[in-house]
């Protein structure tokens, strides 16, 4: 299970104007560990608003200087992308004790 599988889920959900929960995730990618899909949606929720405001400057750049053009429709999938590389790597504590 893939942070973009999640994101695109949610993405659907939210669209559809539901709120994107575990076991709705779970329903739309048809099936998965709740342990996994867990982490992975809240770090979609903690995105949402910067992606967002990102979508809205975008917005405003458009309709100021034509950039609509220049920059085309930006897909959740790279966004998501971008979100993975930069997400803090979860460390294995049990294994310092």
């Amino acid at each position: 299970m893939q942070l973009e599988e999640v994101c695109e889920a949610a993405d659907a959900l939210l669209a559809r104007g539901l709120k994107p929960t575990i076991e709705r995730v779970r329903q739309r990618l048809g099936g998965g560990s709740p342990n996994t899909i867990g982490p992975l949606l809240h770090d979609w929720y903690v995105g949402l608003s910067a992606r967002l405001k990102l979508i809205e400057l975008l917005m405003q750049g458009q309709r100021r200087y034509g950039m609509a053009r220049i920059l085309g429709p930006m897909k959740s999938k790279k966004l998501c992308a971008a979100m993975e590389s930069v997400r803090p790597r979860r460390v294995n504590t049990s294994k310092l004790r």
